[in-house]
């Protein structure tokens, strides 16, 4: 029996398929939540802290930078780790992404494995 609560990890992505397999990765080990857009992720964290956000960068509506400097500026949610994981490879969004100082930047299709290994280090910082 688990006595330690699992840890909760937010995802945030428009693509439906994308939520599917990142939950299948997880759901094992933690207490996943999926959401498809920013505004319903603030929306989220306004009402409940997760250990970890999984962060697309490209959404319609809100981007993903965008969500995340919201992240930042609220004192309840500055402290979340954020991973953003996206597609996006292009050399200027990255740079401008790793300034605001994600956790992770995670380019898709990330695999389980590599995933899996990325949070389970985070948490070993942490603790």
């Amino acid at each position: 029996m688990q006595t330690e609560e699992r840890r909760k990890i937010l995802i945030v992505d428009d693509d439906p398929m994308v939520l599917k397999v990142i939950r299948s990765y997880l759901k094992d080990s933690y207490k996943v939540y999926c959401i498809r857009s920013g505004e319903e992720a603030l929306k989220f964290l306004s009402m409940q802290i997760p250990d970890v956000v999984l962060l697309d960068y490209m959404m319609p509506g809100m981007d993903g930078p965008e969500v995340f400097r919201r992240i930042q500026e609220d004192e309840r949610t500055q402290g979340i780790p954020v991973f953003f994981m996206t597609a996006v490879t292009d050399r200027d969004r990255v740079l401008e992404c790793m300034e605001m100082n994600p956790e992770e930047y995670l380019v898709k299709p990330v695999s389980s494995s590599k995933l899996l290994k990325k949070l389970s280090d985070l948490f070993e910082k942490e603790s």
